[in-house]
């Protein structure tokens, strides 16, 4: 047979055909009238193609008032397409009369349990020819899609949708003005009112693969119709017995041309079952929900001690809970016309400043735009770069850690609409991380910066509210982690986990706690990278309700994430703190390991020296220090570790010995990377002057004034490369009592040959730093 394929189901190639579509989220059922044939109905049973026409001319021969040649005409009529004309004709039907017979056979639709499984499964959509309920009376979480009605592609597209081509009994028989559709003049007019509908029928027949279950070859209103201008090349007929020439025929029409071969009806709806209801589809859009709770104590306390809203999924939506109370910020309103405004919102802040729950209040507030969200605990889909190059009027919501630097360079080159708003999340030492790309790129970005605790006003509006309930007050200045953390304290008896979070912290906890307060995730694919033998199911079984594990999307296995950010850090605080050498140890290991195993961009962002700072707190610069000594062996290679070697210094170094040794990593990399100027040099220029002025501290030595005056100089030159680090620079000099104000005040107010030859370039600086 010419560019036919034909499979049979037993073929070890039609279970990874079927298998690698759905995994993709590329396979979309289109579903006909053999799924729901015999099946019971309201008043009978739902029929086939032959007895619709022995019902449909039953009902005209009823009539008395026809006479017998027109008896005999009708009861000639074989074709279905005719027997549909005649329920157009209410000479010979009249349209109550055709309303309860079509109410009898296609409502109340009870499907069997094989066919059940089949709507179980993770369609993206599901597309159906028929007008019976049997598939929405059992999947009432889809949304239905009519014909005759235009649709929002942007909607539909982040929702389960339905999609009934020849119509749906359920309005027919509510509505008056509802039409099925049956002929084929019926099917054009509605073909022609759907363009939408239509424009996601072709990108679906494009770029994925529509299955087709229970679908007939004849030449009636089913395939032939939407065939003569979409092409099924890529999509998969299930088809039982041999394929006859008038088949191959009616296939070639309709452009398709891969055949999974079975032997009986029955069978399809079990090998399509088995096949598939192990396969976990990889990640899609879906739109977010949320859930306010009613006001209690246990739900805010709840709220309180985990930082933020909970995300779960019901019946294939994702839902963010939320009680009544929570931790409003001003900057959201403040900053509204900003946002509305701006193509691109950055929601900068400190690791549990309240960053998750003030995107779901531009989520909220912003209800003018089709919104998409994308927690943390989730990961960037390339179908999300569909939507953002396509829709118009959305905005897209991201929050800290859903998307790489990688994904989001690759955003940022997107051409979006300019009526779409996209919003990010990123903790503080993430967002330094990303602005070059920012600034390279001449992307505008409207900051928004929340501190780590509220604002007099927030401050005072949260505390009243929780006074209402009899619940403790919010300090003033006091940080929202501390806060969380108190409150935790104060009601471990009534906190469903508080009896887990006292645990001693072994290195395989240690690895866990590490990866998830850097990344708000620790994979399974970096996790068997450090043991082989990990098992998540049995880590969170020892670790109930603090952690959490998820199957992620896509074949990328668990992740596992920490219910309570507070425990979390304190933890990791603690340790630092008591057993700083284990936690060197385990550090230095977790690290190396990933970057032997090929997690080189999770190991370099595990140890920059803003984000260990960080998790470990301010004024753990030592014990960062001792990390790197450690991992010289697999670092020595990597400029970026040479940097963070430096930072280190610059931050804890005390003795001349610890100053010229971040000198010396300083002066490496300036020579090493002398030809590419990459951002990691421009980094250490501006690290090496300020560890000269650290020095000058100590030593007063006048010789280092040339070497400070010419790095101050190339850094603000190239200011676009360490803007923040830079405005920091500015502000240091500002205060009286920093070693960069004492050191570059000495350059400026000494009088020598070097001072008065280089006049103009003091003046220079001097300008900079004002």
């Amino acid at each position: 047979m010419h560019d036919l394929e034909i499979i049979h189901n037993t073929d070890h190639r039609a279970i990874e055909l079927v298998q690698s579509h759905y995994r993709r989220s590329e396979l979309i059922p289109f579903i006909g009238s053999g799924f729901t044939k015999d099946c019971v109905s309201f008043k009978s049973k739902v029929p086939d193609a032959k007895a619709l026409i022995s019902g449909i001319k039953k009902l005209a021969l009823a009539k008395n008032d026809i006479d017998d040649s027109r008896k005999l005409q009708i009861n000639g009529i074989s074709s279905l397409k005719s027997c549909f004309g005649l329920i157009a004709r209410p000479d010979f039907i009249p349209q109550k009369i055709s309303r309860n017979y079509f109410e009898a056979v296609f409502s109340k639709v009870k499907l069997p349990t094989t066919k059940i499984n089949i709507l179980d499964l993770d369609w993206p959509h599901i597309f159906t020819f028929n007008i019976d309920d049997a598939i929405e009376t059992h999947r009432r979480d889809l949304t239905k899609v009519l014909p005759h009605r235009e649709i929002s592609v942007e909607r539909a597209n982040a929702a389960k949708c339905l999609f009934k081509i020849h119509g749906d009994i359920s309005e027919y028989l509510v509505y008056e003005d509802t039409k099925l559709i049956f002929t084929w003049k019926e099917y054009a007019e509605s073909i022609s009112s759907n363009a939408s509908t239509l424009s996601m029928l072709r990108d679906f027949a494009r770029n994925g693969s529509m299955l087709f279950i229970g679908c007939s070859l004849d030449a009636e209103v089913d395939l032939q119709n939407l065939a003569k201008d979409y092409t099924f090349s890529r999509s998969i007929f299930l088809k039982v017995g041999d394929i006859d020439i008038e088949s191959e025929m009616a296939l070639q029409d309709y452009g398709i041309k891969t055949i999974i071969k079975f032997d009986n009806y029955e069978e399809i709806y079990t090998w399509l079952h088995q096949t598939l209801k192990d396969v976990v589809p990889e990640p899609r859009l879906q739109n977010l929900e949320i859930e306010v709770k009613p006001t209690t104590k246990s739900d805010i306390i709840q709220y309180i001690a985990k930082g933020g809203p909970i995300f779960y999924s019901n019946s294939g939506k994702r839902v963010a809970s939320l009680p009544e109370i929570t931790i409003a910020r001003e900057l959201i309103g403040k900053n509204r016309s900003k946002i509305s405004g701006s193509t691109y919102t950055a929601i900068v802040g400190r690791r549990f400043s309240g960053k998750t729950t003030a995107l779901l209040e531009v989520f909220r507030e912003f209800t003018e735009y089709n919104t998409y969200f994308l927690p943390s605990s989730e990961t960037y889909s390339p179908k999300l770069k569909s939507l953002i190059e396509k829709n118009e009027h959305s905005m897209f919501i991201f929050d800290t850690n859903s998307i790489g630097h990688e994904d989001f360079k690759e955003i940022l080159k997107l051409r979006t609409s300019h009526t779409n708003r996209l919003v990010f999340s990123f903790s503080k030492s993430d967002f330094e991380q990303y602005r070059p790309s920012l600034d390279r790129g001449n992307v505008k970005f409207h900051t928004i910066t929340l501190a780590p605790n509220l604002s007099t006003k927030e401050a005072t509006d949260y505390t009243d509210r929780l006074n209402t309930l009899g619940l403790p007050n919010y300090k003033l200045g006091e940080s929202l982690l501390d806060f969380s953390y108190r409150i935790y304290g104060e009601y471990k008896s009534q906190i469903k986990s508080s009896k887990l979070f006292d645990r001693h912290l072994n290195e395989e906890l240690f690895n866990i706690c590490l990866l998830t307060a850097a990344f708000d995730k620790a994979t399974s694919r970096q996790l068997t990278s450090i043991d082989p033998e990990f098992d998540a199911s049995h880590f969170t079984a020892k670790y109930e309700i603090i952690f959490e594990s998820e199957h992620l999307s896509g074949g990328g296995g668990d992740i596992i994430i920490c219910n309570s950010k507070p425990w979390l850090f304190t933890i990791l605080k603690n340790a630092s703190r008591t057993n700083a050498k284990a936690v060197v140890d385990y550090t230095a290991g977790l690290v190396s390991t990933l970057l032997k195993n090929g997690h080189q961009e999770t190991a370099n962002s595990l140890i920059r020296f803003d984000k260990l700072n960080e998790i470990f707190s301010s004024g753990a610069a030592t014990l960062i220090r001792e990390i790197y000594r450690n991992l010289h062996g697999e670092y020595n290679k990597i400029p970026h570790y040479w940097l963070q070697m430096a930072k280190c210094e610059l931050m804890a170094g005390k003795s001349s010995d610890e100053l010229d040794h971040g000198i010396h990593c300083c002066r490496k990399i300036r020579i090493d990377d002398n030809d590419k100027k990459t951002n990691t040099y421009y980094s250490a220029t501006l690290i090496l002057g300020q560890l000269l002025c650290k020095k000058y501290e100590r030593t007063q030595n006048s010789e280092l004034f040339p070497d400070m005056l010419s790095l101050f100089i190339e850094s603000f030159e190239n200011y676009l490369n360490n803007k923040s680090h830079l405005d920091k620079i500015r502000a240091n000099y500002k205060s009286n009592k920093h070693s960069i104000r004492m050191a570059l005040d000495a350059l400026f107010s000494h009088s020598n040959q070097f001072t008065l030859l280089n006049k103009s370039t003091i003046k220079t600086l001097q300008q900079h730093l004002h």
